[in-house]
């Protein structure tokens, strides 16, 4: 196999760290399977078609969430009835900024984050999450991680079952 030059340096690709760069840079499918049942999936109240974009969540004293828009394409699903219902954690979620404030927590899509981080929730309900090794729990004390891996064809950063 052809070696890798980085600055000179040759690394064989048949070796682990040249195997490991050929993997990482060039085969998607390289990241870890997970299986299924250890992928969080969160289950929304609301069953509308669009999910909330481009805005930032944190809970308040009380457990109320406030929400706030992050620009002019910010939006979040409501239902009205006798008041406005709002649901920031819809499926098909972009972009949502989880911020921890006075509390050192906010509860969101099921999960409890003590760690602010940025959020997408897929329209099949699995929490994408912009890094690594965020731990969470869910309301029944299931603890959550986030890990890159394989789901499908596609590699994500997505919440999974800590073990």
């Amino acid at each position: 196999m052809t070696p890798w030059t980085f600055r000179n340096t040759s690394i064989p690709v048949n070796t682990a760290l040249g195997g490991l760069i050929f993997c990482a840079l060039l085969l998607p499918s390289c990241a870890p399977s997970v299986d299924p049942a250890d992928i969080y999936h969160h289950i929304s109240e609301y069953k509308g078609s669009e999910g909330s974009r481009n805005i930032e969540v944190w809970e308040e004293k009380g457990g109320s969430l406030s929400a706030r828009a992050l620009g002019k394409e910010s939006s979040i699903p409501a239902l009205l009835f006798n008041s406005a219902t709002y649901y920031p954690d819809a499926l098909d979620s972009r972009n949502i900024q989880i911020l921890v404030k006075d509390l050192g927590y906010t509860h969101f899509a099921g999960l409890k984050w003590t760690q602010a981080i940025t959020v997408n929730i897929w329209a099949d309900g699995i929490i994408e999450v912009d890094r690594e090794n965020i731990s969470t729990l869910d309301a029944k004390g299931t603890a959550w991680i986030s890990r890159k891996v394989r789901v499908g064809s596609k590699r994500a950063i997505i919440m999974i079952r800590k073990k």
